[in-house]
């Protein structure tokens, strides 16, 4: 029984990865979230990858916003559509692009 229990609790737990290993595979979750397909970008952001581009440089030149040392602008701003196309929460959110 303790056995059970404790391999329950170790599949639960988020391993921790290296920075460099979750970096990569941060960016290899955003290329295929935004490079990869027109579609997957259309069905996930509710917007083409051009648009998607557009609004990038829009936030960077109106707005001000820049990525920051751990986070791409692109990043920040697939998070922030992703939540408004689904209706998630930060924390789900998060996850997804963990």
């Amino acid at each position: 029984m303790w056995l059970m229990m404790a391999t329950v609790i170790h599949e639960t737990q988020r391993v921790k990865l290296p920075y460099r290993q979750m970096e990569r595979r941060r960016l290899v979750n955003l290329n295929k979230l935004i490079k990869d397909s027109n579609a997957i970008c259309k069905s996930e952001l509710r917007m083409n990858r051009r648009i998607f581009n557009i609004l990038c440089e829009m936030v960077t030149n109106i707005g001000g916003l820049n990525g920051t040392r751990y986070t791409l602008l692109e990043e920040i701003v697939a998070m922030f559509l992703y939540t408004l196309a689904h209706q998630f929460k930060n924390r789900t959110v998060g996850s997804y692009f963990y």
